[in-house]
């Protein structure tokens, strides 16, 4: 008798438990979404890294604020700038930065701009965490959940230091790819039995990723790593079950295969970085671009880009110390002398 009307009573209070929970994930929501709100408005909170006036503009507004066929000139001539100490891929990162600074300085002629403003606000700002909510929900299946997740990211150094600090867009912007990326490959997933490799997937989709991994890779080292955790979030695109293969009488060659389909993006970023942009350089700005020579980041220091551990440590600086309060962020370890990896790249 007592259990069934514990149990009764378990179901009368269970829906005003859910509306509490639920008004809560609201409202988590809303903080996140109103204190973006005010950092954006607060000007006192928000700036241009100087490392854009100093440097960055110096290329970008060479040619004026107008966009001319030089821009596109432009991302290839960085380490000529520097005097080779910048040999990074990232040409399509440094291409929208001196766009969005000759956009920000043409403003002027309107009106003065936001101080941290940016033209991949609309992507890296709105559709970012629409795209990670959307993930979420997709995954789980429940709306609580994904909304926490957004309130989450809302609240994030990550995504907030994209209003703080108008910098670089490359780890925002891969940040857009990894959220795209993981959105497409779960509709890949979707549409196939279960099984079925990637290569069998949707035409226009597995197309989609694979330009979204060849466009992310010219932006930042860190989607490196990205591009490593696909197949381990989604393994059953990856390796065909050792039944199917026993069904097929292929053996391992469809898996092969599939690895071939999926790494071709990686295949042709390194032969368009080592073969194609040194020719490039040349015949455009006459210096020799060498992806394989240590990048220099002032004081002697320097990196070589291609060393496992320090594409490790750039993936760090977007999901590691940066990601923490600033407080806490000190008393982590970082490499020597490379202090920029701590939370003062967050402004």
């Amino acid at each position: 008798m007592s259990q069934s009307r514990f149990e009764e009573e378990s179901r009368q209070t269970r829906p005003s438990s859910d509306r509490l929970s639920g008004l809560l994930v609201l409202f988590l929501v809303f903080v996140g979404t109103v204190h973006a709100v005010l950092l954006i408005t607060t000007y006192s909170d928000v700036l241009m890294h100087p490392h854009n006036v100093t440097f960055h503009n110096r290329i970008a507004l060479r040619d004026g604020v107008g966009i001319t066929r030089d821009l596109f000139r432009k991302p290839f001539a960085v380490a000529k700038e520097v005097h080779g100490a910048e040999f990074r891929d990232r040409f399509l990162m440094y291409f929208l930065l001196f766009l969005d600074q000759k956009v920000r300085y043409g403003s002027y002629q309107i009106l003065p701009p936001h101080p941290s403003a940016s033209i991949i606000w609309p992507l890296t700002l709105v559709l970012t965490p629409y795209l990670v909510h959307r993930f979420v929900l997709r995954v789980t299946g429940d709306r609580r959940t994904a909304l926490i997740a957004l309130a989450l990211f809302l609240s994030s150094v990550g995504y907030l230091s994209t209003i703080a600090m108008n910098f670089s867009p490359a780890k925002p912007m891969s940040l857009f790819f990894f959220a795209a990326m993981l959105n497409v490959v779960l509709s890949i997933s979707s549409a196939l039995r279960p099984g079925e490799l990637l290569y069998r997937g949707p035409g226009w989709p597995v197309a989609l990723l694979l330009t979204l991994l060849f466009c992310s890779l010219f932006f930042d080292e860190s989607i490196y790593v990205a591009y490593a955790v696909i197949p381990v979030l989604f393994p059953g695109l990856f390796v065909e079950a050792r039944s199917l293969r026993k069904n097929h009488g292929k053996g391992l060659a469809p898996t092969i295969g599939n690895a071939v389909l999926y790494a071709t993006p990686a295949v042709l970023f390194g032969l368009f970085s080592i073969v194609i942009v040194p020719i490039i350089s040349v015949r455009i700005e006459n210096y020799q671009f060498d992806p394989f020579a240590p990048t220099g980041l002032g004081r002697g220091r320097h990196f070589h880009l291609f060393k496992l551990l320090n594409v490790y440590w750039n993936f760090m600086s977007m999901v590691g110390t940066s990601l923490v309060p600033r407080q806490v962020s000190a008393l982590l370890p970082v490499p020597p002398n490379w202090n920029f990896y701590d939370q003062r790249i967050n402004g």
